[in-house]
């Protein structure tokens, strides 16, 4: 009465054609699957932050706040259409799609082809009774169909990015 592991062992073993038959449909499926989906390719830059030599008299806030709203700012301003229409110009992007698509399509999907994802340190600061991360670096990254391409677009938004962040860096300055 009850069931035991020799019971276990003769269920598989009556059924085992059964269980390597699902096991090669399933197998054979995914290799299908991996031959048949085309590759996408991902290209990352990782981009340092500096903080920038701001006297502690004239700005109380903690360095992680000043730094998100940094990047945040500078991501919407290189994020602009204008500024995404041109690469996909440039770099003829989306061109086998291009028969009929319109140029908000063309931003809506490279917006969602490009990621900014911080690097978190373990560096911890202390703000009004709550513990925040610090982020020193983050990646930005673009995903497409073509390497090289891919690598070149890479290139063109943290060229973008940087150049955004001296101009502020110079704009901010000469306001002080």
């Amino acid at each position: 009465t009850g069931f035991q592991l020799a019971d276990l062992k003769s269920i598989i073993g009556r059924r085992k054609k059964g269980f390597w038959a699902v096991f090669m449909i399933i197998f054979l499926a995914g290799v299908i699957t991996a031959i048949a989906l085309p590759p996408i390719y991902k290209s990352e830059a990782i981009i340092q932050v500096e903080e920038q030599d701001i006297p502690e008299n004239f700005v109380q806030s903690t360095i992680s706040d000043f730094m998100e709203e940094r990047i945040a700012k500078i991501n919407q301003q290189i994020l602009h259409r204008d500024n995404l229409i041109k690469i996909a110009n440039n770099y003829n992007l989306y061109s086998n799609a291009n028969n009929g698509i319109s140029s908000n399509e063309i931003v809506g999907k490279m917006k969602k082809d490009i990621t900014l994802e911080p690097i978190v340190s373990d560096l911890e600061v202390q703000n009004k009774n709550r513990n925040k991360f610090i982020n020193l670096a983050f990646t930005l990254s673009y995903q497409g169909k073509d390497p090289e391409s891919v690598m070149k677009v890479t290139e063109s938004l943290s060229d973008l990015f940087l150049k955004e962040d001296i101009k502020r860096k110079i704009n901010w300055q000469r306001t002080l």
